[in-house]
């Protein structure tokens, strides 16, 4: 954080609020999309995040952070190109699969197992279901009380009860 906006932010509560509200946003979404971890200092070298903060918190001002964010960190860019190796792999008509394959036939299986890890943590997360009420609830575990073993249990997930 360059060292007048971090003394700006740091003298006036409002901006605070506006600079962890916007990076906090952005963490979040940077978590779903990418499965990464970042760092709120790193943000704040964000063009973006400066942009936002010192409005107040008008984010429609702050829209290139993901553009900013693929260009500048590396383990975004990391995190894009496992998201790209992977999905090479998975499509035999991709250009890059045969050198993909061929990459990964050559790895040992403990690298073989920590790339497929990276790769999971690089897919996209499905967004979360909505949780039930305690009446929702109630209502489907009452629908349930008549169904024996394993179904009850996949009606349960399938509705939302863990």
């Amino acid at each position: 954080m360059s060292d007048n906006f971090k003394d700006i932010v740091s003298r006036n509560s409002n901006l605070q609020a506006a600079f962890h509200s916007f990076t906090d946003k952005i963490i979040a979404e940077a978590k779903s999309e990418w499965g990464i971890d970042l760092d709120k200092a790193a943000l704040a070298d964000l063009s973006a995040v400066k942009v936002v903060t010192l409005s107040g918190g008008n984010e429609e001002l702050g829209d290139t952070w993901k553009q900013e964010l693929t260009q500048t960190n590396e383990d975004v860019k990391r995190a894009i190109q496992i998201r790209e190796l992977a999905a090479a792999f998975a499509d035999e008509e991709h250009d890059l699969h045969d050198a993909v394959k061929e990459e990964w036939a050559s790895l040992s299986i403990h690298q073989r197992m920590a790339r497929a890890r990276k790769m999971d943590a690089a897919k996209k997360k499905p967004e979360p279901k909505a949780q039930l009420t305690d009446a929702d609830r109630k209502a489907v575990a009452e629908s349930l009380k008549h169904v024996r073993g394993a179904e009850r249990i996949r009606r349960a997930r399938e509705l939302g009860i863990q």
